[in-house]
């Protein structure tokens, strides 16, 4: 899988990150992924 492709369900993990209380950085460090990727994820539905 290209870097530029995204799977469906990847902006789900992240999501729920966020939701439960962590910040964009916090998720981002958890799941290995920048965090302009777990800052996107929210608005991913």
């Amino acid at each position: 899988m290209a870097a530029t492709e995204r799977h469906p369900a990847a902006p789900a993990t992240p999501r729920r990150l966020l939701d439960d209380g962590a910040s964009g950085t916090e998720a981002a460090r958890t799941l290995k992924i920048g965090r302009s990727t777990a800052y996107e994820a929210p608005t991913q539905r």
